[in-house]
């Protein structure tokens, strides 16, 4: 009987392709939309090399418009990553269902752009029979290559526009081409597109600083009879191209984004008349203002150029002159923008300017500013968690409001340098905001003077002394507060007399066997009796009909000159004294220890009190209550 041999175990290899099979088995039982749905990510050449998986995905990639209406091709003039067969394969094969051809333009080299106007050829003209309606080209930067190039280049986009559909969008954005090229290509444009073109996009086009014939460009820009978004630079209309756009596109045009590079306090204004005449013509416009370069005293420049007629809904300004000053213009923003404005982007490379109070003012005015970026010195780091709470709670009421999806609030603030802190509170506007909040643990409910002191001399708080100190004092969590609560209540109507005065009488009945401030401790439990603030307790110490007045008697009691009257209402008055140095209640503090040396106002001031040992005075017996953690501070 013959032994029957066991199978062998499958190679690696075979493993593999089972596994391969089964996983194409699978993916081919898909829906044919989920299949598409999944091809969308991945790029155009993995896309090509997926056409040789197999006949079936072959024609689904190929039949599919989906998946070939937007193209875009980097195209270098260093080297010719972009290969020949590539351009045409694409242009041959998925032309007819292209709608949008982005080209990126890249200069890395000397610049020369040879490499680039034959990638542009083939790509041209290659796409020239598609059925395009919008092209896109970024980066161009004519102004450095060499005329052949240009000539070569203004040729092949000419010819494309001629044999091609016409558009509905048309991008080319800092292609800064001489006047002669660029009107070339220009009346290709707008030969073929007038009655379609919606979208143009043609700032920076001309090189920087080159004259160019406004009345041409303003008879065109007029004969547009769908245009909606304009982007152009400023400096390429006169007030006459835009009372003639205010007449053409009377209520369609949208948006209109003005652009400048280089603004002098004596550059070329457009009259008011003429913003206005557009402005009312076209009520549901939106402006975008970007000023990107260099700008000469901007206090004076910008707000000249940003007409307080328009309706600017965003602002983008990027200035790296050294002597920039943005407070001139976030007031002009802040004035007449702050109803329109939704979009804020500021890169100052200033270090020595802080404009923190008046940013945070611009925030919280505008109610539709949802998107800041800004990129500046600031004095405070608290100065970004500021805006960003303020983006994100009017977010938050919009959504709910509105019951539309949530969107991001962008406020990428990048502190590139940040000051040291002032004690002015008018420079720091965050201090009381941040001393407002008191802890709710009811072991924090008193605040002796050990503790209030600590929190005064933290330097995040940015003020000193007691006027930092009463804000924090009224807070209905801290009822009791240290000896301004301990001092006796001069409102209680049932002791009949007021202030130590009272107590002091109180000192020579041995039945109370208590001293002071000792004995008033457990009155100050009494809800009649919660008051939290010297200030309000000092006009009381005034009133004459409260007979004698505490402290303020004790202290005119005080005969020794040398003694530096200790009494409660000198050291408040110390506290008052901004010279001091020292802050509020802490220097308090520091006066009540020093009476092992020093012999205490009502000590003096009591003629009642006979023998110093066996009676000590109020203060005295109440500073040692005051440190002992025990006793309820």
């Amino acid at each position: 009987m013959s032994r029957q041999r066991k199978p062998r175990p499958p190679k690696a290899e075979e493993k593999e392709a089972s596994e391969i099979q089964s996983v194409e088995a699978c993916f081919s039982r898909l829906p044919i939309e989920i299949v598409i749905h999944v091809f969308t990510f991945l790029r155009r050449e993995d896309l090509v090399r997926a056409m040789s998986v197999c006949t079936s995905w072959k024609c689904l990639i190929l039949n599919s418009p989906s998946l070939w209406r937007v193209q875009t091709f980097d195209l270098h003039c260093s080297s010719g990553s972009t290969r020949k067969v590539d351009l045409l394969f694409c242009a041959q094969n998925f032309g007819r269902h292209c709608r949008t051809l982005s080209l990126t333009c890249r200069h890395p080299g000397k610049h020369e752009c040879k490499i680039m106007a034959i990638q542009f050829k083939l790509v041209l003209e290659g796409w020239s029979a598609a059925a395009i309606t919008s092209f896109k080209v970024s980066g161009l930067r004519m102004g450095c290559t060499s005329n052949l190039v240009v000539k070569s280049i203004c040729s092949a986009m000419t010819r494309m526009f001629s044999r091609n559909r016409p558009l509905q969008v048309f991008e080319m954005p800092s292609a800064h081409w001489s006047f002669l090229e660029g009107r070339k290509v220009l009346n290709a444009v707008f030969r073929k597109s007038r009655n379609t073109l919606e979208t143009l996009s043609i700032e920076d086009y001309f090189l920087s600083g080159l004259t160019v014939n406004m009345d041409w460009l303003s008879t065109h820009l007029s004969s547009l009879t769908k245009l909606t978004k304009l982007s152009i630079n400023l400096f390429y209309l006169t007030d006459e191209s835009v009372v003639s756009l205010a007449r053409a596109r009377k209520g369609e045009l949208k948006h209109l984004s003005l652009w400048a590079n280089y603004v002098t306090p004596w550059t070329p204004r457009i009259p008011f008349e003429s913003w206005n005449c557009l402005t009312k013509a076209c009520r549901n416009m939106e402006v975008e203002f970007n000023i990107v370069g260099n700008v000469i005293k901007p206090n004076e420049s910008l707000p000249a150029i940003m007409d307080s007629v328009l309706p600017v809904a965003s602002v983008k300004i990027e200035i790296r002159r050294q002597d920039f000053r943005a407070d001139g213009v976030l007031r002009h923003i802040k004035k007449f923008y702050w109803k329109q404005l939704q979009r804020l982007e500021l890169d100052l490379h200033k270090k020595t300017d802080y404009f923190d109070e008046l940013l945070i003012k611009l925030v919280k005015k505008c109610p539709r500013l949802v998107h800041v970026k800004v990129s500046a010195s600031y004095r405070s780091k608290r100065t970004i968690s500021t805006v960003h709470k303020i983006v994100k709670e009017r977010l938050q009421m919009r959504d709910m409001s509105d019951d539309q999806p949530n969107k991001k609030a962008c406020t990428d603030n990048n502190a590139v340098n940040i000051a040291p802190r002032f004690e002015d509170p008018v420079e720091e506007p965050y201090c009381l905001q941040r001393a407002a909040p008191r802890p709710v643990d009811p072991m924090e409910g008193q605040f002796g003077l050990q503790h209030a002191a600590p929190r005064l001399e933290d330097p995040m708080e940015g003020q000193f002394g007691f006027q930092h100190a009463a804000p924090r004092l009224e807070d209905p969590v801290d009822i009791h507060s240290g000896l301004q609560h301990a001092a006796p209540r001069l409102e209680d109507q049932l002791e009949g007399q007021s202030g130590l005065q009272h107590a002091a009488s109180r000192l020579e009945d041995p039945k109370e066997g208590q001293s002071g401030l000792q004995h008033a401790a457990p009155r100050i439990e009494a809800p009649i009796e919660r008051q939290s603030d010297l200030q309000h307790a000092a006009p009381r110490l005034e009133d004459p009909m409260e007979g004698q007045s505490g402290l303020q008697h004790a202290a005119s009691r005080l005969q020794d000159p040398k003694e530096g009257q200790f009494g409660l209402q000198h050291a408040a008055s110390r506290i008052e004294d901004p010279m001091e140095g020292q802050s509020g209640l802490q220097h308090t503090a520091s006066q009540l220890e020093d009476l092992l040396e020093r012999q205490s106002d009502l000590q003096h001031a009591s003629p009642r009190l006979e023998d110093p040992v066996e009676r000590q005075s109020d203060l005295q017996h109440a500073s040692p209550r005051l440190e002992d953690p025990t006793e309820g501070q």
